[in-house]
């Protein structure tokens, strides 16, 4: 809202609108263009111009590749002047989010977010070196402050992934909304977050990693709105009008809270306490929030309330001159909506009865007592038959008003949270309190640290019409006359005595820490009372226990991994106080001392004090005015920070039974008997065209959205994104028509805008540059570059393949060590190196799968069911470190490789293959320290032999503990005495075989051997090194009786089975020894490999 009264509405499309009341009864209902000439591209977050401001009456605004200041020169109310305020040069993945959110400060200066470079891979990995290009110096992922003349831009903090709200508080701090983003990056923004935003620090995304982003303290957000995939965007803080600082009470420092006043009337949202909070949307699930600030000498404590939940995606809010708040909300649905043409609404929420009793606290008493707070008396009469009306659920992530939640993103960890448990607790009584402020309900036994969602009747509509007056609402309100609250067992125990004993008080506080308890019971008369028995001669205990788990540490994404090992914390926990006080903490027992600030002070470190709680307990004397602090800090940074809520637990609380991880290998019924493999040549189709313009898993085009993400998605949802394309458009990838001056038109995605030229890609796949001179308009699409009717056109089996290869990722890269054996893991192939290897046609494949024992198949006739056994043994001694010589990991991820493939089965062996798999098996793979060798074990492999089985030796499987002559004689060389070693950079150089057909060299960073025992008998040398002075095979086969032997040395390290082209090698050596087609597997040679653009 604009001083005048007028209210500003920002398009999607990038016009902006001013909305006023023509009749005076509060709705806006007039609706004038203020600009209108679409120059600003995909426009999230703006601010107003300060009034009387020098250039005019205007609106900041934070769009595509510039922060503009559209503005009104000549007071008509309509802007004639676009102003750039900043432009960059800084690229980014995202084609359409990039600057977000403005806040002007009262000097003048503008503060805008750059979103982050890349939400995908923040720290910017070159996959060629392994090296981050993330640097805390770039202008990606920062606030930006922008001086009041516009010349002078600088960098405020780093580590935001998309700052949607940005704004300043009552004492001109700035907050701003960031985003979740453990989507992608396992501990990026665990949660959507409220940060308060400091000058230098960085705000974990990406988070800190010993390799990537050493140097770096993840600042802690101050509060997150949980459960996961909320999308918090818009940010206000409740107040309208001009305002003046004014001191509500006595005290001094942080004890001193500064109000807001207005001139106007009702200049807040909601009841008086509610004024100056922080109004907090989430977009994605309809939510929005009021959260409360309380200021210490620390930093800030927040608490939220959930107060509205709504049906369309809520954007943002601001509030009205009389205390209205207005919503505004887009149609479509999560996660992204009906994009720039889609319709969106604002709605307005008015706090009409203001005499209605309102609850201002929920806390947990003791197990069995639940206590309400309300700000006036209670109607008795409404309260009949409480306990039967009332409702208590619990769970981890039950929350208030859980029944009106309609909009859930596709997630599959939004579906686990559903699934998890919750219980509802029979309320045994109820009652109030003698000034009828208070209602106690009365359950069995609750211990476990949840969420209590409590549903209360409206205390109740006919009580609320009798205390008000109101024998006829002014509206019907609907039939929901019920009261949805949340708490859980946060909190400390408090009990205060007189020194006579003749006084007393028992109950709870929301913190240690007395200014924050003080503000977040405000309103509450049970507390009142405690406050004022402070005051009096006595002392006051405080029972509770602290969490110190990942303080400083970004939590991970359920079911995810980090790869890296963070090494414990060890945190000091500082107590301050008015007065002198002991202190036990976990099983320290301290007394305070005065300091030279004349407080008194204690403070003791726990070292790595882990996920267990720690009890702590303080005795305080109390007369006089009372202060009590509580700050941390960590062996990695000095800097005090205040404790969050979740930090205290009541004393009795005991950890819930934690959540487990949801499975690496989802069930989901849906692609039951669907098969990986034929649902990636499905996508790569020239008849879908998936890939022509989305990437998944590093492969395709980026047209469109990175897919590789899906395996987080349930099904339905991105069922309903193929069958339903136009349904929700992904902003950062919204479709353009584009007019040219010659009449024709073209739909694609504008990439860029540079230099005179637009970078346009089509839904082909194809990017087309286009000069501007040839273009007469760009508008945005209506709909997706996505073709409809491609569920439509697939049959039953395909659908179940395609989406079996979108939800699942059947295996991943092994992380990389920093090091194994001294040696750094080797840079990613690039795709150039793959692409002539790879050249495999899928449409020539087909999409239909083979049975296992089929003797059908779409290959040939040689391409029958093979029947393949790996057999490996647990880490020899010698080879105990990580990294390297891991046969039961090679073992576990080469069955799960091997299985995608048609008609291929796959069984694994311990040390050495039994009887029955030496009849069955077509193939056997060795890898393994050879534990099992005999010289009896020659009539097994003779007799696989002579039958055409085929046999492959991995590394160190050649290796002979005992009788190594019958082995070299069957394998043409064997590990044994005098064999020498290297490992390190390894140049190898291919012979001409059809096995290597396409190779000449290539390095490999492994081992080799050389001066084994044997001579080669009978066999082809593929692959040789230069070694000691001479040319040393490391690759060689050869044939006995029908059957055939693969040998390969190149297999120390862990890393070289997921270099694809020497996974190519391998697959093609598994065929060769089979006797089948030499590119019957080479589709597999990239699953789960690591190899780059």
């Amino acid at each position: 809202y604009r001083a005048d009264g007028k209210l500003v509405a920002v398009g999607y499309d990038g016009r902006l609108w001013l909305l006023s009341d023509s009749d005076g009864d509060g709705l806006e209902d007039k609706v004038e263009p203020f600009w209108d000439r679409q120059t600003l591209r995909a426009p999230i977050g703006a601010a107003l111009t300060p009034a009387g401001y020098s250039r005019g009456n205007g609106v900041f605004v934070a769009a595509k590749d510039k922060l503009a200041l559209i503005v009104d020169t000549n007071g008509d109310d309509r802007a004639d002047a676009e102003v750039t305020v900043a432009t960059w040069t800084e690229r980014s993945e995202q084609q359409g989010v990039d600057a977000l959110g403005v806040a002007v400060a009262r000097d003048g200066s503008i503060y805008f977010s750059l979103g982050t470079a890349s939400f995908t891979e923040p720290y910017l990995i070159d996959k060629a070196t392994g090296q981050p290009r993330y640097r805390t110096t770039m202008e990606r992922g920062t606030i930006q402050r922008v001086s009041p003349d516009f010349s002078k831009r600088e960098t405020v903090c780093t580590g935001i992934r998309f700052a949607v709200g940005l704004a300043f508080n009552r004492y001109g701090d700035l907050f701003c909304t960031d985003q979740e983003g453990a989507t992608w990056v396992p501990n990026g923004n665990p949660f959507d977050e409220l940060l308060h935003i400091q000058p230098g620090r960085h705000y974990g995304f990406p988070p800190r990693h010993p390799r990537h982003l050493p140097d770096v303290i993840d600042e802690p957000s101050l509060f997150d709105y949980a459960p996961q995939h909320q999308s918090t965007c818009g940010l206000c803080f409740n107040v309208f009008g001009s305002s003046r600082r004014e001191e509500a009470h006595s005290g001094s420092g942080a004890d001193r809270q500064i109000l807001l006043t207005s001139a106007a009337t009702n200049a807040w949202f909601g009841s008086a306490s509610w004024a100056g909070d922080a109004i907090i949307a989430g977009y994605s699930r309809g939510k929005l929030w009021r959260t409360k600030l309380v200021k210490t000498t620390a930093g800030y404590v927040a608490q939220a309330q959930l107060f509205a939940t709504l049906q369309m995606l809520t954007v943002d809010a601001c509030v009205s001159a009389r205390g209205d708040l207005i919503v505004a909300t887009h149609s479509g649905l999560p996660d992204w909506g009906s994009g720039p043409n889609g319709r969106g609404k604002l709605w307005r929420i008015r706090y009409q009865d203001r005499e209605t009793p309102q609850p201002v606290a929920t806390w947990n008493a003791s197990p069995t007592d639940l206590k309400i707070a309300f700000d006036r008396t209670l109607d008795v009469e409404g309260l009949k038959d409480l306990s039967k009306k009332a409702r208590v659920e619990s769970g981890k992530y039950a929350a208030a008003g859980d029944r009106f939640e309609t909009l859930r993103p596709g997630y599959q960890v939004v579906y686990d949270q559903l699934a998890t448990p919750r219980y509802t607790h029979e309320i045994l009584s109820a009652s109030v309190s003698p000034d009828h402020r208070t209602l106690t309900l009365v359950t069995r036994p609750r211990n476990p640290a949840v969420n209590y969602a409590v549903t209360l009747p409206s205390v109740a509509a006919d009580a609320r019409r009798r205390i008000s007056g109101m024998s006829n609402p002014t509206r019907d309100l609907g039939t929901h006359e019920e009261i949805d609250l949340l708490t859980d067992l946060t909190g400390v125990e408090a009990q205060w005595e007189s020194v006579d004993e003749k006084k007393s008080w028992f109950g709870w506080l929301p913190h240690l820490d007395l200014q924050v308890a003080r503000e977040l019971t405000r309103g509450s008369a049970e507390h009142e009372r405690l406050l004022s028995l402070l005051n009096q001669s006595g002392q006051l205990r405080l029972r509770g226990q602290l969490d110190l788990w990942q303080m400083l540490q970004p939590a991970v994404q359920p079911g995810s991994m980090i790869d890296w090992l963070r090494p414990p914390e060890d945190v000091t926990v500082v107590i301050e106080a008015s007065a002198p006080f002991s202190l036990k903490l976990a099983d320290k027992s301290l007394r305070s001392a005065k300091t030279d600030r004349g407080a008194q002070r204690a403070e003791t470190q726990l070292r790595a004090p882990g996920q267990r709680w720690q009890l702590i307990e303080l005795k305080l004397a109390t007369g006089g005015e009372v202060a009590l602090t509580a700050t941390w800090f960590t062996a990695d940074d000095p800097r005090p920070r205040p404790f969050p809520l979740r930090r205290w637990l009541l004393p009795w609380a005991q950890p819930s039974d934690a959540a487990p991880a949801a499975p690496m290998e989802r069930q989901i019924p849906g692609i039951a008997g669907g098969h990986w493999l034929p649902g990636k040549r499905l996508f790569f189709s020239d008849r879908l065209g998936c890939a022509k313009c989305h990437v998944i898993r590093g492969e395709g085009q980026r047209v469109g959205p990175d897919l590789s993400n899906l395996v987080h998605r349930d099904y339905a949802s991105v069922r309903k994104d193929i069958e339903f394309p136009n349904a929700a458009l992904n902003p950062d990838h919204l479709a353009s028509v584009i007019e040219l001056s010659d009449g024709e038109s073209l739909t694609g995605l504008v990439q860029r805008e540079a230099d005179g030229v637009f970078q346009v890609a089509t839904a082909n796949g194809v990017v087309q540059q286009i000069g501007r001179e040839k273009v007469k308009s760009v508008k945005p699409s209506a709909a997706s570059l996505m073709p409809e009717g491609l569920w439509q056109g697939m049959t039953s089996e395909e659908r179940r393949d395609l989406m079996t290869f979108l939800l699942t990722s059947p295996l991943e890269p092994e992380a990389l060590p920093g090091e194994a054996q001294g040696q750094k893991p080797p840079p990613a192939r690039k795709r150039p190196e793959l692409e002539a290897l790879l050249s495999v046609s899928y449409e020539s494949r087909g999409t239909n799968h083979v049975p296992a024992n089929s003797s059908q198949s779409r290959l040939g006739p040689a391409a029958t069911s093979l029947r393949v056994v790996l057999c490996a043994s647990p880490k020899d001694a010698g080879h105990g470190a990580p990294g390297f010589h891991d046969y039961p990991l090679w073992r576990e991820r080469w069955s799960k490789l091997l299985s995608l493939a048609d008609g291929v089965t796959v069984e694994t062996a311990d040390r050495w293959p039994g009887p029955e798999q030496w009849q069955g098996a077509d193939l056997v793979a060795f890898y393994h320290d050879n534990p099992a060798w005999t010289g009896e074990k020659a009539k097994d492999l003779d007799a696989f032999l002579e039958r055409g089985g085929g046999l492959v030796f991995l590394h160190w499987s050649m290796n002979a503990y005992r009788d190594v002559d019958p082995l070299a004689a069957r394998l043409g060389c064997a590990w044994g005495p005098g064999a020498r070693f290297r490992y390190g950079m390894e140049s190898l150089q291919f012979s001409s075989h059809e096995l290597t057909a396409g190779l000449t060299a290539t390095q490999l960073v492994d081992e080799s051997y050389w001066k084994l025992t044997g001579d080669f008998a009978g066999a082809t040398v593929l692959a040789a090194s230069f070694e000691d002075g001479g040319s040393q095979p490391q690759i060689w086969i050869r044939e006995q009786g029908k059957g055939r032997v693969f040998v390969c040395i190149p297999g120390h390290f862990t890393w070289t089975f997921d270099d694809p082209l020497y996974r190519l090698l391998v697959l093609r050596g598994f065929c060769w020894a089979a006797n089948q087609p030499m590119d019957r597997l080479v589709e597999l040679a990239t699953v789960g490999a690591r190899w780059s653009e």
